[in-house]
């Protein structure tokens, strides 16, 4: 009985977040009266957004800005995505919280001083990459996945 109540409290914590990233599918099992064990729903982020999940690399057309990367670190079952973005060799690239994936599209304001907006298209291991901004700012790109 002990064993059934470490595995279940160590289950317990992986699901909750101790030692699995949220975007991945869990399930968990509750300790019940005896021997018995309650199963509890899984929590299932949809495919169009884990796809997004891991490390691209990509330059854009316009602008010498060299090799960018895009690491989408995690998404939430509302298909909300954080990582960071920047120079590919950066040490202090940009934090992102609250992308929105909507189809196969990441999108966040990634120049608040512009108003500038990113937009990541999914292609399977490559992203089309679009920015604008309100004051005809424009650029495309190509980032392709380095890392899952």
């Amino acid at each position: 009985m002990k064993i059934r109540s470490f595995l279940v409290l160590f289950s317990t914590c992986l699901c909750l977040g101790f030692g699995l990233p949220s975007f991945a599918q869990k399930t968990m099992l509750a300790a019940g009266e005896g021997d018995a064990t309650k199963s509890v729903p899984e929590v299932v982020v949809p495919a169009n957004c884990v796809a997004f999940v891991g490390v691209w690399v990509g330059k854009w057309d316009y602008g010498n800005y060299g090799e960018m990367r895009l690491h989408a670190k995690e998404v939430g079952t509302n298909c909300v995505a954080s990582g960071s973005y920047g120079e590919n060799n950066s040490t202090n690239p940009w934090p992102f919280e609250g992308a929105e994936i909507k189809g196969d599209k990441l999108s966040w304001l990634c120049n608040p001083r512009r108003s500038g907006t990113c937009i990541f298209e999914y292609h399977g291991d490559t992203l089309w990459a679009r920015y604008h901004d309100p004051s005809g700012g424009r650029n495309n790109g190509v980032f392709k996945k380095v890392v899952k």
